[in-house]
């Protein structure tokens, strides 16, 4: 990277991408000390924190290690929000989920990421947040308001009463919202009964939010296959 209007000149560093996007664009200048991390830092003087923007947070549940945007610090003000905004690749492509396997892999590229067991665990309030993040055509609302649904934007779901599945989804969400629960990773079966929301906008799409396990219990779908349920533990 080109430093000179800092007076540093030429600095060598290594920029890793994820789907041609890139996540972090000087890894050995990152202060991975810090909760959240800013993954881009200033490009002009490549100090954390210069530059607002580009933060992410790195959490965990069960095998799974995410990195979201940093919803404790982007909740606190308009101001915040701003200075803490995630890298734009979330905008498009949502946040990155990787498996404890390539997370190794990653960290062998950068080791000073912190290691498995000392990620902290996601909290529902922030997989709740992150869900209505990546939700297509902003359906669940504009974060940071409270989660909703764009009613207008439905066409129907595969559930016999339409009115019943939105309200079994936003009961959900606002349970998970409180962020007072405590959540298990699970794979999405064939079993599963996922239900299915049809939105009638420029390209009509099937949008998968929800899952139902054999059991009953209803879990909240992500990418890679998986679903986060309310833990039965204790």
């Amino acid at each position: 990277m080109d430093f000179s209007s800092s007076g540093q000149g030429t600095v060598e560093v290594t920029s890793i991408y994820a789907d041609d996007e890139n996540l972090a664009n000087a890894i050995e200048l990152m202060d991975f000390d810090e909760d959240p991390i800013q993954f881009q830092v200033c490009d002009h003087c490549g100090y954390p924190g210069c530059a607002s923007g580009g933060w992410l947070s790195i959490r965990k549940l069960s095998k799974l290690i995410f990195m979201l945007p940093a919803f404790g610090k982007m909740d606190q003000g308009s101001w915040e929000a701003s200075e803490y905004d995630p890298p734009y690749f979330t905008r498009v492509k949502g946040s990155i989920l990787l498996d404890e396997e390539k997370y190794r892999e990653l960290k062998a590229i950068s080791p000073k990421l912190p290691n498995i067991e000392q990620i902290a665990h996601v909290s529902s309030y922030e997989l709740a947040r992150l869900l209505q993040w990546e939700a297509p055509f902003r359906v669940l609302g504009d974060y940071p308001n409270p989660i909703s649904f764009r009613r207008e934007l439905l066409s129907t779901t595969s559930l016999s009463d339409d009115d019943e599945a939105l309200w079994i989804l936003l009961d959900i969400f606002r349970l998970f919202e409180t962020g007072g629960i405590t959540t298990d990773l699970s794979s999405v079966e064939e079993g599963d009964e996922r239900a299915s929301f049809f939105l009638d906008v420029s390209d009509f799409i099937e949008w998968n939010p929800l899952v139902k396990k054999p059991g009953g219990q209803y879990g909240l779908v992500l990418k890679n296959g998986y679903c986060v349920v309310e833990s039965k533990k204790g």
